[in-house]
């Protein structure tokens, strides 16, 4: 059962003329309170661009003292903008100042970011292809100055934003598109692809030039219900949570690959496209879908002995199969959303979320246990 969010909750929004594929915080001094800034991506536009916003009531509050004000009624301040040339795929902060996007080209650029510019650093161009026709950089994952990307066309591709001549292809899926991928930690990096599968990857191991062998591949779900969304959790990075092409979610732990996956938890009629586990506050969980719906996942009441066996009660809560959908808190943050809900990000008790509506959402206040 789906819940109606809090009375104490806020929110705020922001038409920003195009529809978001991906929203990020950017990197602040700690993640128990929410940054000034974020980075958006657009998609489906005749000009997609990334842009840098500030949510304070003026830029100059933030910025620039000889500033003027925002429009009235302007939740948020543009304060720099870069055009991209092609839809946003991912978009990820690997510095407060590095601004990393994949695009539908299959190129990853590297951006140069501050309130006054957006500049463009480097590009790998047409990382992606299908034979002499470039395909989508879908997804990336950024570890220190190492930066993974996967494609449309099954390939997983290693590169470091610090030297730009370093390309390792760490894997060569052929028709299995890479649809959503993560480090777990320094290491290992996990892969969903279109298949249904997760795999992961060792990136101590060199393979030959067209890339090496997954150390584990995991059925996550049938083949004709794609992983399009992972999340890792922030202090057991073994713990991994995926979401479906049909809407549904899992939990696994990729330590134990010979043992079954717990049951999928169908919560949405159309495809996850982001899960996140909260940073500072792991037993949340959020997803959004293509539905319109925005959920907030908790799991803290699971930690009570009454609802766990004494096997059990070493196990982590999101492993706990059926026990976790009976008593799983579900909330709907956004319960008059109706278009696609395409990319969410965390920073305290703050909430931001971008969707094809062309708004973004920051929804405040949210109750972390």
């Amino acid at each position: 059962m789906v819940n109606a969010p809090f009375s104490s909750l806020s929110e705020r929004a922001q038409f920003v003329c195009g529809k978001v594929r991906k929203v990020r915080w950017a990197i602040g001094v700690d993640r128990t309170t929410a940054p000034d800034t974020f980075a958006t991506g657009t998609w489906d536009q005749p000009v997609n661009d990334v842009s840098l916003w500030s949510t304070t009531a003026s830029r100059s509050a933030a910025f620039d003292s000889s500033a003027s004000p925002p429009p009235a009624g302007d939740t948020f301040v543009q304060l720099s903008r870069f055009e991209i040339g092609a839809d946003c795929e991912d978009l990820v902060f690997a510095t407060s100042k590095t601004l990393l996007v994949a695009t539908s080209s299959g190129d990853v650029r590297v951006l140069d970011v501050t309130p006054d510019q957006i500049v463009q650093q480097h590009a790998w161009e047409q990382l992606h292809s299908l034979g002499s026709l470039p395909c989508a950089a879908s997804c990336l994952s950024v570890h220190g100055t190492d930066v993974v990307t996967g494609g449309e066309d099954g390939k997983i591709i290693r590169l470091d934003f610090n030297r730009v001549d370093v390309k390792t292809k760490i894997g060569n899926i052929g028709l299995s598109s890479v649809r959503s991928l993560s480090h777990c930690g320094k290491d290992q990096v996990i892969s969903g692809h279109l298949t249904g599968q997760l795999q992961v990857w060792d990136l101590r191991v060199k393979g030959d030039r067209e890339g090496g062998d997954p150390c584990q591949t995991l059925a996550a779900s049938t083949a004709l219900d794609a992983v399009t969304s992972l999340g890792v959790h922030p202090a057991q990075p073994n713990l991994v949570a995926f979401g479906t092409q049909l809407g549904s979610v899992g939990f696994c732990d990729i330590r134990n690959a010979h043992r079954p996956l717990p049951d999928l938890l169908p919560i949405a009629s159309g495809p996850i496209w982001e899960i996140a586990f909260h940073p500072l506050y792991p037993d949340n969980c959020f997803t959004c879908a293509d539905d319109g719906t925005l959920l907030h996942w908790d799991a803290a009441a699971l930690k009570q002995s009454s609802f766990r066996s004494q096997d059990a009660s070493r196990m982590n809560v999101w492993l706990l199969g059926a026990a976790l959908s009976d008593h799983v808190k579900l909330t709907n943050l956004l319960p008059d959303q109706k278009l696609p809900v395409n990319s969410v990000d965390l920073a305290g008790g703050s909430v931001l979320v971008g969707s094809d509506s062309e708004l973004v959402h920051l929804v405040e206040n949210v109750l972390l246990r």
